[in-house]
């Protein structure tokens, strides 16, 4: 339940919708002062999240933290025999579809880029991860099944099946593997810093392989528009997520 709060108070709509919300039932109160307060707060949220450039400029200092892994599809540099650890990303359970088709579009492109990576290089084991939330089928096992479907051998395709967040998958994966293998960690550009954080706390030290990236440099003429746009929302929201998972870990790993 906690989780599911923090979740809701973090996404700006929720945040501008309560304090637009708070301001009403103050005017409703006769406190004009303090409702026109919650009001004007709650314009100015909404032209920040959804109107500036700053969430796209948060954005891009975060996936900015790590670059792209051999953007140019040569192995040069990149170990031997590595784990290639595809992190959750999200999916969807359902019987009439192919498992590629019950992936969320992040699982998906975090997949794609661990097959790039195990395609480069020689004797690498892509290992999947991710619990099963609600069907008893888990995410390792949709990965898993959706590599295959691409063309990795079964044989190379290793799972953990056990964790839930950030933290589990780098505790899990330690737990299963140890720490004698070459790691080469997926995810989303923006969740890596994240990522190597957690992963860092159990003494991997694992080289990123940023993917999904949503700030794409030189793609537009002015990269940081001013301009209303719906996207600008779920880009805040996924920094506020972000930003608030690196200080949960940071708060739960201090004196350690």
């Amino acid at each position: 339940m906690s989780r599911a709060l923090a979740y809701f108070l973090l996404d700006p709509l929720h945040q501008v919708l309560l304090l637009a919300l708070a301001g009403l039932v103050l005017l409703g109160l006769r406190r004009k002062r303090a409702g026109f307060r919650c009001l004007t707060l709650a314009g100015l949220w909404f032209f920040i999240v959804a109107v500036s450039p700053v969430p796209t400029w948060l954005i891009s200092g975060l996936e900015r933290t790590f670059p792209p892994l051999a953007p140019q599809g040569y192995a040069a540099g990149l170990p031997a025999k590595a784990h290639i650890l595809v992190l959750g990303g999200g999916y969807t359970y359902s019987r009439s579809l192919p498992p590629n088709n019950q992936l969320s579009p992040a699982s998906l492109g975090r997949l794609v880029e661990g097959v790039r990576l195990h395609r480069l290089i020689p004797d690498s084991k892509l290992v999947c991860s991710g619990a099963s939330r609600i069907s008893g089928y888990s995410q390792a096992r949709m990965f898993s099944e959706t590599a295959a479907f691409l063309g990795v051998r079964p044989e190379d395709t290793l799972m953990v099946t056990t964790p839930r967040y950030t933290e589990e998958e780098a505790r899990d994966y330690l737990e299963r593997f140890g720490n004698s293998h070459p790691l080469i960690l997926v995810t989303d550009a923006v969740h890596m810093p994240r990522a190597v954080f957690w992963f860092r706390q159990y003494g991997m030290d694992p080289i990123p392989s940023p993917t999904n990236h949503r700030f794409k440099p030189d793609a537009d003429r002015t990269e940081f528009p001013f301009r209303p746009a719906p996207g600008k929302m779920a880009l805040m929201d996924l920094v506020l997520h972000e930003y608030a998972g690196l200080l949960y870990g940071y708060w739960k790993t201090r004196g350690q």
